[in-house]
Formats: structure tokens, sequence, C-alpha cells
């Protein structure tokens, strides 16, 4: 009996092990699965936190002199100056900008597109250092109202709320949110009314900010005109017409020693330079100019205005171009019809000397009511069709239409309601494309806005209160009302020149010599570093 209690006691024993070791293993299965439950939460609190807006519009991407820029604000100033720098090398070189390597490629990264061969240095590497150039000019400005204790008088801060209405207006008229909004015309996503309010304040304080210092100095007319004769080598605008001959290439696999392709490379230079004297020997006139730089490369040169450089101050002229280009067009003794050739190292040019402004011409002041032409794309056609261009002229015809409709809507009802600068401002939220306050534009000196409103607001018999509707192929229909005549532009000029003479307000002009001095070197630099947050950019 004995043996056989014995043996259950030992099968009993081996079913508690049994059922012990199975409820460890339970236990532990347990600890597993809250362990990986644990992780798998983490990680979709990390990604939910990574892919939240919160990441784009809190913590600080990038810091400038004490100031951060969250994510979206950084995307917002890098947009801005992208757009101002693709806008003004288009307005100078037209369809060629992409042909020449001066803007990026459209659809691809602007990381994976090299800008600078020899540096390696990327597009987006390009437009990063503009944009902390630009933000670094305006945090000196920023800072400095800071520390003078300067607060936003009721009217700015009254300014800023009004852009906000008027823009959640607008994108609800459209149909979109705020964010969607944004992402539409300017390519910022996770713009919020809290983020654009941030940006309005701190780029309005640096204007307002620098408006007040402004006005804190009065210069009399003798001072003006004495710091102009100082500085019109670096003020006048010089007109000129320019067209380059490059050498012959010589190919370096072709010479077996370095001796061999140097007098080769010599040989095709000197070729070129001999071409470009003879040229100018040829040159009678401004025509013959047009006519011999449509010769030499019927392509680039076939629209009469493809060799005219006009717009430009002297100061760029001197920035941009070679010590000899510089000093023949500066020459104070130039005069309409000069013509000669000035070799470089890599061309050989010819010139042919216009004019020299000296900017003694008023200033103007407008308000406008844009009305945007659909845009027609010609490569939307099918090119399997009859006739493409045909349908593509008359698609561009109808849009055309439509936008000259609305204007003229809108100019009845101006009329009708009195014609008055209040008239034209009560219609621009319901008609216009503009999104300038009120659509007015202040300063504006010739050259600055397009050839046909230019040609209009610069008439010698144009009168305050005058208006006019006015097609641009490039745009569809402005009506434009003429506020008045500003300073003259050469007192303009003198003015902020002497601004910058005064200690401790230099800084004050830094904001115009970024923006005019095309993203050159032209102040100081300011301490930045980016953090985490920058990964989440949408441009790294």
């Amino acid at each position: 009996m004995s043996g056989l209690f014995d043996n259950r006691s030992d099968n009993t024993n081996r079913r508690e092990e049994r059922d012990r070791r199975e409820e460890q293993a339970r236990k532990k299965s347990k600890r597993i699965s809250a362990t990986v439950f644990a992780v798998f939460a983490l990680v979709l609190a990390a990604a939910m936190f990574i892919n939240s807006k919160f990441v784009r519009r809190s913590p600080a991407a990038v810091t400038i002199g004490g100031v951060g820029f969250s994510a979206v604000e950084y995307d917002y100033y890098f947009s801005r100056t992208y757009s101002n720098y693709a806008s003004n090398v288009s307005e100078q070189f037209g369809e060629y900008a992409s042909a020449f390597g001066l803007l990026p490629e459209q659809g691809t990264r602007l990381s994976e597109q090299v800008q600078d061969y020899e540096t390696g240095e990327t597009w987006a590497d390009f437009f990063y250092d503009a944009t902390i150039r630009e933000l670094s000019g305006m945090v000196q400005i920023y800072n400095a109202s800071q520390e003078a204790g300067y607060t936003l008088p009721e009217d700015d801060r009254q300014a800023i709320e009004d852009e906000i209405s008027f823009f959640k207006m607008y994108a609800q008229q459209s149909g979109y949110t705020f964010d969607g909004f944004f992402y539409s015309n300017f390519g910022v996503f996770n713009m919020n009314e809290d983020s654009y309010r941030g940006i309005l304040t701190f780029m309005v304080t640096i204007s307002s900010y620098r408006n007040h210092v402004s006005e804190s100095f009065v210069f009399s007319d003798e001072e003006k005109s004495e710091y102009y004769a100082e500085h019109k080598d670096s003020f006048d605008n010089v007109v000129f017409r320019l067209f380059s001959i490059l050498p012959e290439y010589v190919f370096i696999e072709n010479y077996e020693e370095d001796e061999e392709y140097e007098a080769a490379l010599a040989a095709a230079r000197a070729e070129s330079s001999h071409k470009a004297e003879r040229i100018v020997r040829d040159i009678r006139g401004e025509d013959e100019f047009i006519a011999a730089a449509r010769q030499f490369d019927g392509f680039m040169y076939s629209d009469p205005d493809s060799t005219l450089v006009t717009g430009y101050p002297g100061g760029w002229i001197m920035a941009a171009s070679t010590p000899e280009v510089a000093n023949w067009l500066m020459d104070t003794g130039r005069k309409y019809g000069d013509c000669t050739s000035i070799d470089t190292e890599d061309s050989s040019f010819v010139l042919f000397f216009v004019d020299r402004d000296s900017n003694e011409y008023n200033l103007a002041e407008m308000r406008q009511i844009l009305v945007l032409r659909e845009e027609v794309i010609y490569n939307d056609f099918d090119e399997e069709v009859e006739d493409p261009e045909a349908e593509y002229i008359e698609a561009f015809e109808a849009a055309d239409q439509t936008a000259r409709e609305l204007a003229e809507e809108a100019v009845a009802i101006f009329i009708e309601d009195g014609a008055s600068e209040d008239s034209l401002i009560a219609l621009i939220v319901e008609y216009s494309d503009d999104f300038t306050e009120g659509g007015f534009y202040g300063n504006i000196q010739k050259g600055q806005m397009v050839p046909e409103i230019d040609e209009w607001l610069f008439a010698p018999e144009r009168q305050a209160g005058d208006y006019e509707l006015i097609r641009t192929e490039a745009y569809g229909y402005h009506f434009v009302f003429y506020v008045g005549a500003g300073d003259r532009y050469c007192d303009y000029l003198a003015i902020e020149g002497m601004l910058d003479m005064n200690q401790g307000y230099k800084i004050v002009d830094g904001l115009r010599e970024i923006e005019s001095q095309a993203w050159g070197d032209t102040l100081e630099p300011v301490e930045s570093e980016t953090t985490w947050a920058f990964f989440f950019t949408q441009n790294t």
C-alpha cells in the first residue's frame, strides 16, 4: 500500500511542478505582452507627437540673436526668400534664368539639386543661408526695438488683426481652411492664426520701429543734396546694353600636356576678344548694336530688349560686375553711344552706354484692384488634337475675357460710388486678388512695377485721383488709382544713406540693405543655431 501511495505522491508532485511552471510561463507572457504594448504605445505617442501640428508650431527650430522661430515660421520666411529670389532672377533673365542654372528645377527636392558645383552647395543650402541672412537683419532691428522699450501703436496692432481677418474671410470665400489657404498660396502647411499673428507682429514691429527712428531725424535740402552728390556713383541708375562672346570650348582630354591645353585655351580666348573688337568697330548706334547681338546669337538675343540692362544703381553694378566693366560704365565722362569691348577670364563683353539717371523724379503712391487671369498652360492641351495651339489661344482669350468683365464690374461700381480712394478700398476685399493691405503701394520707383503700370504711373500728366484699367500680359487686369507723388527719389536715397551714418541706427537700415543687395553679405553675422525641431521644417 505504501508503494501505491508513494507513486501517487510522486504523480501529485509532478502535476504541481507542471502547474507551477505553466503559471510562471503565463506570468512571463503577460509581462512580455505588457512590455510590448508599452513600447508600442510609446512609439505611437511619439509618432502622434512628431506628426502633430504642435511640433511645427511651438518649439523653436532656429534661434537667431536670441529670437526663436518655429518650423512653421521658418518655412514662411524660407518661402518668402525663395519667392523674392525667383522673382528677381526671372525679372532680370526672363526665360533664360533656368537655362543659365540660376533657378532650381521644379518637382525635385532642393536638397537633391546642386547649386554650386565647386563647393557642392545645394539649393537647399543656398536658400537656408539666404533666409538666415534676411532674418539676421530683421532680428537686429527687432532686438533694437525691444532694447529701446518700443511698443506697437494701436493702429499697427489693429492693422495686424485686420490682416488676419482678411485672410480668414478670403480663405473661407475660396473654400479653404486657414491652414489650407496658406498651403495653397504660399506652400506652408500647419499655419494657424496664432502663428501668422506672431509673424505679422514681428515684421510690423520692425517696420514700425524703423519708421519711428527715421522720423526722429530731420535733414535739410542742402544736406540731402550734398550727401547724394558724394555718393552718386552708388545711387545713380545706369542704363546700358551688353552681350557676351564666349571662347570656343577647349576639351582638356584632347591634350596630353597641360602646356598644350593652356595654349589652346589662350588662343580661344584671344579669338573671342578679337571677335568682340571687330564687332565694336562696326557699331555706329544702338540699332546696330542690337543687330550685331542678334547676328552673333539669333536665339539668345532675338528680343531687342534682351541686351538691355536697366533699373540698377551704380552700387549694384560695382558689386556684381568686374572692376573693368564697372569703371567703364561709371566713368563721369561716359555719354550715349559709347561702345567698347572688355575681356574677362571667361568671356569678352560688348557694351553700349545708354544713359545715367540721377533719380531726380518723384516716387509714386497708388492703390490697385488686381483681377488675375486664370492660368492657361499650353502643355495641358493634347497634342493629338487637330490644332492644340488654336485651343490654347481660345482658352486664354476666354480666361482673359472673364477677368476683364469682373474688373470692369468693379470699375463701374467704383464710378457709381463717387470714384474716390475710399470707393476703391471698399471694393478690394470682394474683387481683388492682391493681398497687399488696402491694395496700397508707396515709395514706388521707376521700373519697380510691370512696364504697363510703370509707364502710366510716371507719365508727365499724372495727377492725384487719376485711375485706369490696365491689362498686363503677365497677370490680367489692374484697376489702378494714383494716390499722389512722394518724395524725390534722390532725396529718399540720401535720407536712407544718412540714417546709416548716425551712430546706433545703422541696423535700422539693415532690412533695406538685404532687400536691395541681391543676397550680398551686407550685415555683420548674427549668432544662429538650429534645434532638433528644425528636422520638421519642410525644406530640410
